[in-house]
């Protein structure tokens, strides 16, 4: 399967394309419509950029609000347990990248090999090369998250992409194979077993061989090299075949994919052992028929038993629960306001009861609140649950005493 880039996220430079020594009007408006979106792109990175940095200063004022309007005592309290939880969340991710390399290693000795030919960025311009350098990166953070990863190869790692490559963070550190050499070469003796995923082959993959090495044509080119992973295979008298995506789904367009689409629904095959779920979970509905993207949609829910309207009443059940979460702030118990989840969270929490005469809140309820709550979150959990903005003050009085926000609720 040719590795091309074929999905609509945006133009790319149409540097190097002047073939007829002008810009023909269609290329004129590629090249308007690319500038736009590279400053719409600059506009909402400069954007997330301060918001994340005005989230910090938020954070940042709430904390020092906190630990001002508590005793020296539960202050130390404070910073000892913010302390040990950042502790537990670097012991956590520490655990995690051993267990990442130990089936990364592994993978090395036995897992299904796999390689990317980057051979082609002689024909790329620099700004398909970076688009490559992406997904590259995606699919290494993709195989690395795998319970069965695959024995990834970059092969061609040299010039232009070798450059791009290196200057990933990590890239160094990676527990992969990377080749300056080309497949051909470094893996000589191994001729036979080589087989190049190419949409233009007539022969179709029903399983993965654990013996052959598949190769994926690392090319972003927006089909101007059409049939070029093909002829280089005959050339070279390697094996070839094709993803047997026909035989699953009905493809909008072109049954060619990018190169961490191929990679992944290869390591979703050697998971599942199921190429419809491998196509369905990774490749996007844009891309495939409407009939099919209902299909899906039906397969997932008959899978559990639950009909198509039902999971979209879920569906979006559970799109409304991650906006509340980000407004909530709830520390280490988003979400978790039973009374059971909050015992097992916080096994010495002190129960405090509130009712309220919001109209919108169900007074028939009790509330159950950690007694180390913020007044600021308590305040934002009002806020939340009756509907009101957040633009719209509310004043919480304590004994006719207005509370510091950082002040906890069990004092």
């Amino acid at each position: 399967m040719e590795g091309r880039d074929n999905e609509e996220k945006g133009p790319e430079a149409e540097e190097g394309r002047n073939y007829c020594g002008g810009l023909s009007k269609s290329a004129q408006k590629k090249l308007l419509k690319q500038q736009k979106w590279e400053a719409k792109k600059a506009e909402k990175k400069a954007l997330e950029k301060e918001q994340k940095k005005r989230e910090g200063e938020r954070k940042r004022k709430e904390w020092e609000e906190r630990l001002a309007s508590v005793s020296e005592e539960e202050r130390g309290k404070l910073i000892e347990s913010r302390k040990s939880l950042r502790k537990e969340r670097m012991e956590q991710r520490s655990e995690e990248r051993e267990r990442n390399t130990e089936r990364l290693s592994r993978a090395k000795e036995c897992g299904q090999k796999i390689v990317i030919d980057l051979e082609f960025s002689h024909l790329m311009t620099p700004a398909e090369i970076n688009s490559l350098v992406q997904q590259i990166m995606y699919c290494y953070a993709v195989n690395k998250r795998c319970r069965e990863p695959g024995h990834l190869w970059l092969t061609g790692c040299k010039g232009e992409m070798g450059t791009q490559l290196k200057r990933l963070p990590g890239f160094d550190n990676w527990i992969i194979e990377k080749e300056d050499r080309s497949y051909m070469e470094a893996l000589e003796d191994e001729k036979q077993n080589l087989v190049y995923l190419t949409a233009d082959s007539e022969n179709v993959v029903d399983d993965l061989d654990s013996n052959k090495i598949y190769i994926v044509g690392g090319l972003v080119d927006r089909n101007r090299w059409k049939g070029i992973t093909m002829k280089k295979a005959e050339e070279q008298g390697i094996q070839t075949a094709k993803l047997p995506i026909a035989n699953y789904l009905n493809m909008s367009s072109s049954q060619v994919l990018t190169v961490n689409q191929v990679i992944e629904i290869l390591l979703k095959f050697l998971e599942t052992k199921n190429w419809k779920d491998s196509f369905f979970q990774v490749i996007p509905q844009r891309k495939r028929c409407q009939a099919d993207s209902e299909q899906s949609q039906q397969v997932k829910g008959g899978e559990n038993g639950i009909d198509s309207e039902e999971k979209n009443d879920q569906f979006e059940s559970k799109k409304q629960c991650a906006q509340d979460s980000t407004r909530i702030r709830w520390i280490n118990t988003k979400a978790c306001l039973e009374a059971g989840q909050l015992r097992e969270k916080h096994p010495n929490y002190e129960p405090k009861y509130a009712r309220f005469d919001i109209p919108d809140l169900d007074t028939k309820k009790t509330y159950h609140v950690p007694a180390n709550t913020p007044l600021g979150e308590f305040v934002d959990f009002i806020q939340l649950q009756s509907g009101l903005s957040i633009k719209k003050p509310i004043f919480v009085f304590f004994k006719n005493t207005k509370t510091p926000t950082g002040e906890l609720l069990l004092n």
